[in-house]
């Protein structure tokens, strides 16, 4: 696999961000496999680019019928 890779839309697929998550879910790399390194940034960037990404994480699992 390689790349974050999940059923039907993916906020991370063929982005280098697949690692930002996995390091909060480390489960996560048994289904998805190794990610990439993710590029150093500032804290507020960091920050910003987790919030971002684990916000578009978690709206791959609800819909509006399924929050």
């Amino acid at each position: 696999m390689g790349r974050l890779v999940t059923v039907g839309k993916n906020p991370c697929s063929g982005r280098e961000n697949g690692q930002v998550i996995i390091d909060v879910i480390p489960e996560l790399e048994r289904i998805i496999g190794k990610q990439s390194p993710v590029p150093e940034l500032s804290a507020g960037a960091a920050q910003n680019r987790f919030n971002r990404l684990f916000q578009k994480f978690i709206q791959v699992f609800t819909t509006a019928e399924h929050p």
